[in-house]
């Protein structure tokens, strides 16, 4: 694929909110785009807040190992 094609790719798959890979299955199975409801993107932002936050806390466990 060339990068152009990629560039898009990924450009379209992030406006649908999906995906590359299930965008790319919708397109070949004829399958419309479903917007993601507000509450999805809720549920999907504070995972990644939570994420940082464990990421950010085993981080500074390794400090205290070592004492």
């Amino acid at each position: 694929m060339r990068a152009s094609h990629a560039a898009r790719l990924a450009r379209a798959a992030h406006a649908a909110e999906h995906s590359q890979g299930a965008y790319v299955e919708r397109l070949i199975d004829e399958l419309p785009f479903v917007p993601v409801s507000p509450d999805l993107r809720e549920i999907r932002a504070a995972l990644m807040r939570s994420t940082s936050t464990l990421a950010a806390m085993s981080g500074e466990g390794g400090r205290y190992e070592n004492l």
